[in-house]
């Protein structure tokens, strides 16, 4: 592909789907970059960087203008850099406020608490000196007057406790939810929608340990074919619609629990399946039979697509690179039968 012709863009290009179309999706410069679903930001940064991948593809663009769509790439890539910088300062603000009132709320309640402790010791002065009361109605009004002074001291200090609890389950909420937005982003790919190269990594590991208590693990690894020829034939953004294609057919097939379908970048799917290679196989031959069978339209063009795989049983001497390997070759075996 294009991006082949200097490392500068391998570089710079960002996790979005037209990085991932050039391959360069885990490139060491992006880690740091979040895309967050819904964020006008986000959005506007893959619109901004799908314009210029889209201008450096292009068969008849000169080096000089290459270099110069590379300089306008850092360019964005630092803006939006910036504006994450910005948004995780305002955040770190806000959480810093947020503190402080739980603080402040806190201090209040130790007060309340010592005011508690100095009203009970007062009251049990009180008390003390009433035992010196004249008469019995003398008495009585002044236990009275003494329990009712108690009891909204020890209201008082209760409801500073309740404010406290709702305080800090509110906090707590909020960085929950927050939390649950940032690792759903940094686990799913933006196209098309399926966990990416790093939540893959997470359910390997996952389905190995199962396979260490006794439970069967498959894995397998998948491309499209030719798919450069369609990226070529019918433009990158039928590309796009041939990888969504593919995603969508594997989801409808391993849908059941115990089952991962991710993409690992470009058009390279993985499946983790829970049950034997027979199963595994079928259903990924199933699969084909369905891509075969339907007709993917991208603006005046019609095609379809079919897939190689490779499968590998998962055993307790696997690691995650061999688990990977093995099923990677048994894949580029399948390819040579239909190149």
């Amino acid at each position: 592909m294009f991006w082949k012709r200097t490392s500068e863009w391998a570089k710079l290009a960002p996790s979005s789907p037209s990085a991932v179309k050039f391959g360069v999706a885990s490139a060491e410069g992006y880690k740091k970059l979040v895309l967050l679903p819904q964020d006008p930001a986000s959005e506007e940064f893959l619109t901004e960087v799908d314009q210029i991948s889209a201008a450096a593809t292009k068969p008849e663009v000169s080096e000089n203008r290459f270099e110069a769509l590379v300089a306008d790439l850092e360019g964005a890539v630092a803006k939006f850099s910036m504006v994450q910088r910005h948004s995780i300062e305002t955040s770190l603000g806000a959480a810093h406020e947020g503190l402080r009132s739980i603080l402040n709320t806190l201090e209040s309640a130790i007060e309340s608490s010592h005011n508690l402790e100095a009203q009970a010791e007062q009251s049990s002065a009180r008390l003390s000196r009433l035992q010196a009361a004249k008469s019995y109605e003398e008495l009585v009004s002044g236990v009275q007057t003494e329990v009712i002074a108690l009891n909204q001291a020890v209201k008082t200090h209760k409801d500073r406790e309740k404010l406290i609890r709702e305080v800090a389950s509110k906090c707590a909420n909020d960085l929950r939810g927050k939390l649950r937005v940032a690792e759903q982003a940094v686990k799913t790919d933006h196209l098309t929608q399926l966990g990416n190269r790093a939540a893959f990594e997470i359910y390997l590991a996952n389905a190995l340990a199962k396979v260490h208590e006794g439970e069967a693990y498959c894995l397998g690894v998948l491309d499209i074919d030719k798919f450069k020829e369609i990226n070529d034939k019918y433009g990158h953004l039928a590309g796009d619609a041939a990888l969504a294609e593919v995603a969508k057919r594997l989801k409808e097939t391993f849908s059941l629990n115990g089952c991962s379908v991710v993409r690992l970048g470009g058009d390279e799917y993985a499946v983790l399946y829970k049950g034997n290679l027979v199963q595994l196989e079928a259903k990924l031959e199933r699969v084909n039979s369905v891509l075969s069978k339907a007709a993917i339209r991208h603006e005046s063009h019609t095609f379809s697509v079919h897939i190689s795989f490779g499968v590998a049983a998962l055993s307790r001497s696997h690691t995650q690179e061999s688990a990977i390997q093995q099923a990677d070759q048994a894949m580029y075996k399948a390819k040579r039968k239909v190149a």
